[in-house]
């Protein structure tokens, strides 16, 4: 069958007119054909319509070859649910009402642990970059490092963060304390942080700073003449270099927010972080790093302690970043507080079918009425698998508005203390298969 005859079917009327103007001809012709073998025009109209057969039959017939009949009953079964749906509007609204608790609440949970847990970074390739712990030891101090990083012991790539370092800012002749991340002057260049203005602290500088976006815009009324403005931290004048953009996530995660990043100084502890080669396996990585804290550890003796001993490499990025201690702690509570939406969300969907069941109890009349004018029980069936998908759709739209609503105010939300918190929860793909998955 040709496709743009099915495309006849978006031409209802006109289709419907020129089946019937066939049909009449069809019938004139073989009234002419009787007529001339010798009937009379009479008994010519009437041979020629019982050969024909019934038209409502035969229109019948050419709709379900020229058309997408199931798209026209699909359309049909759609019609009758929003109708049916309509007019019990007690049932609708208290089913409704649940599914978009249920489902609000789940995508909720999940958009918060995914942005908490699994949000990536704001470097380049974050794949290839793992977090290091020297002898077991979450940080390193700056001597050590200094060995490292002027030794060349791992050229692709070592920086080190101190993300919770308090400086006192002063401002307007008032005086408060706020959190920064320390960064070595080669973070920026290494992690390829993308900056929404200026550029990033570089190497053998120490008075400089890179904004914040939320800082700058609440704290500095989002000052567009910010860049070389001088901030007094700590009692010493820093030139403000670089803001980063408004969905910047640091490494460490977790919606740590702090005002700015300063240079390390030389007695900040940090945490050390590295590149992986192109085709390199973490195997291969542990033991080139292992070898080069061996050079430290022969340098730098510490006594009995070694940098070499018991060293740990984590991705920064997706479920194997997960796999410590603190961290897996922390994955198991929002694991548990996903369970127990689940289990609400289970609730509601038992609600749901018991009002579904109710509702049929109710409409026995209608289903004996349908089946009596030649419904089959496939029909009627699928009518009420319409309904429900109908329901379940909307339950999912409303179910994700909510979403969308408590994230935004969870995004205005700013925790300061023990330390800053803020969250940057933005829709995507992965939301949408979520919320799918559960109206399913």
């Amino acid at each position: 069958m040709s496709i743009f005859r099915k495309l006849a079917f978006w031409r209802q009327t006109d289709f419907e007119a020129g089946l019937s103007e066939e049909m009449r001809f069809h019938q004139e012709c073989r009234m002419e054909e009787l007529a001339a073998s010798g009937l009379s025009p009479t008994e010519a109209a009437a041979q020629a319509r019982r050969e024909f057969g019934s038209p409502l039959r035969l229109a019948e017939r050419s709709r379900d070859e020229w058309t997408f009949r199931w798209l026209e009953d699909l359309l049909t079964d759609l019609r009758y649910a929003v109708r049916a749906l309509a007019r019990d509007r007690t049932f609708t609204i208290t089913a409704l009402a649940s599914l978009t608790l249920g489902i609000g609440c789940n995508t909720t949970i999940f958009s918060v642990t995914k942005e908490l847990l699994l949000s990536q970074p704001s470097v380049s390739s974050p794949e290839t970059l793992v977090r290091v712990l020297p002898g077991g030891n979450s940080h390193l101090e700056a001597p050590n490092f200094r060995f490292l990083a002027e030794n060349n012991l791992l050229p692709h790539g070592l920086v080190g963060t101190r993300e919770d370092s308090e400086v006192n800012w002063r401002h307007d002749g008032e005086s408060s304390r706020v959190m920064s991340t320390r960064v070595t002057g080669n973070f920026f260049s290494v992690t390829g942080v993308p900056l929404a203005a200026g550029r990033g602290i570089a190497p053998g500088e120490t008075h400089t700073a890179v904004l914040m976006h939320h800082f700058w815009q609440t704290r500095l009324t989002g000052d567009p003449h910010v860049l070389g403005r001088t901030l007094i931290l700590d009692g010493r004048p820093h030139t403000v270099v670089g803001i980063l953009p408004a969905d910047h996530h640091t490494l460490f995660g977790f919606g740590l927010a702090p005002a700015f990043y300063l240079p390390a100084d030389a007695g900040t502890r940090l945490a050390l972080y590295t590149r992986i080669p192109a085709g390199e396996e973490m195997p291969a990585t542990r033991e080139r790093v292992q070898a080069a804290l061996t050079r430290l550890d022969q340098a730098l003796p510490q006594g009995q302690f070694k940098f070499s001993e018991n060293v740990r490499i984590w991705p920064i990025v997706g479920w194997a970043s997960l796999n410590q201690n603190k961290l897996r702690t922390i994955g198991l509570f929002f694991l548990m507080l996903l369970t127990v939406v689940g289990l609400l969300l289970l609730i509601a969907c038992t609600n749901v079918a018991n009002l579904l069941l109710a509702r049929a109890s109710v409409r026995r009349q209608e289903f004996a009425i349908r089946a009596s004018l030649g419904a089959s029980r496939g029909r009627l069936l699928r009518q009420l698998l319409t309904e429900s998908l109908l329901l379940a759709t909307l339950g999912a739209g409303l179910g994700l508005a909510l979403n969308l609503g408590l994230t935004s105010l969870l995004n205005r939300f700013e925790l300061n203390d023990p330390v800053p918190l803020r969250l940057n929860i933005q829709p995507d793909w992965s939301l949408l298969a979520y919320t799918g998955l559960l109206a399913v």
